[in-house]
């Protein structure tokens, strides 16, 4: 059972590659959540392709949606404005199963963040080293607000780091990322692409010369 449900995980991953949603195998270099360029991925999201994919779109997040309902969640706050579309989804997906009006939704970036008591799940479209979605946590928890664990369309991080709540992800197979001090694309010289990603920062960084002390 488990070998099949891999193998059609495999089947999707690979037709993600070829509606370019998924990019790659090549040498990316990818942020860290708050514009940093970080760790290193063969493998890059192409956001604006899978937001415009209406079936796949609807298709992650009635099966994001299925995993969660157990959560019974009653509100749903993302890090940032860009993974607010999603969660409204979701919210509607939800309310649904639940049979109530609504599962209200908020965005950390511009929205007010509810007050406690609530079981609230936080929705990351892209989780990638988890910087975000834990700063969230953090806040939410002051708030008096439990948090019931973390949803998102496509995770880079194992989910064991995330050992406090559970993360659940439309995709479940993690794309593997490499910190930049240990990249193997990098010891292998492949060159890094520049047109995605933190690609083009990072290549200014390496190329700036070293300073000198007088």
């Amino acid at each position: 059972m488990a070998e099949t449900a891999r193998k059609a995980e495999m089947t999707q991953f690979d037709d993600l590659v070829a509606r370019g949603v998924i990019l790659g195998p090549d040498h990316f270099v990818l942020g860290d959540g708050y514009g940093n360029p970080g760790h290193h991925s063969s493998h890059f999201i192409s956001a604006a392709k899978f937001y415009d994919a209406r079936d796949l779109l609807h298709d992650f997040s009635r099966r994001l949606a299925d995993r969660v309902a157990h959560w019974r969640v009653e509100s749903i706050v993302s890090p940032d404005d860009q993974s607010l579309p999603v969660a409204r989804l979701l919210g509607r997906l939800l309310a649904g199963t639940y049979r109530v009006p609504a599962v209200p939704c908020f965005s950390m970036e511009s929205d007010p963040l509810p007050s406690g008591p609530l079981r609230v799940m936080i929705h990351d479209d892209v989780v990638s080293r988890g910087r975000q979605a834990t700063e969230l946590m953090g806040r939410l928890r002051e708030r008096g607000i439990e948090i019931v664990g973390i949803s998102c369309l496509f995770r880079r991080i194992d989910s064991s780091l995330f050992s406090e709540v559970p993360i659940v992800a439309a995709l479940a197979e993690p794309l593997v990322t490499y910190p930049a001090a240990i990249c193997p694309l990098c010891r292998a010289g492949v060159p890094v692409n520049t047109d995605f990603g933190k690609g083009r920062f990072f290549q200014a960084q390496q190329d700036e010369p070293a300073g000198f002390d007088i």
